[in-house]
């Protein structure tokens, strides 16, 4: 019973520094972006930042394919539409 409890306050001990760890290493964020459900918005906002990536910021690649994701789960794009975006995107 001795040996299991070590064990037991041993894991205890290991998770405890490792979530220690992830505290000391958080820092801050843009948090959490809810999208809209409306399309011509979600739209535009894809063509907007399709324009900042052509510009060279390459930080809008979450949010393009979020939107993009969004967009054609509302079936606005297909598959082919999210495909060509997704090449664009990669340089492939």
């Amino acid at each position: 019973m001795e040996r299991r409890n070590r064990r037991r306050s041993h894991r205890q001990t290991k998770n405890s520094e490792f979530i220690k760890s992830l505290d000391a290493k958080s820092g801050t964020g843009d948090g959490v972006m809810f999208l809209t459900s409306n399309a011509e918005v979600l739209t535009n906002e894809l063509n907007r930042l399709l324009g900042s990536f052509t510009a060279g910021n390459n930080n809008v690649f979450n949010e393009i394919s979020a939107i993009t994701g969004e967009l054609r789960r509302k079936g606005v794009l297909n598959i082919d539409h999210a495909k060509k975006i997704y090449r664009y995107l990669t340089g492939k």
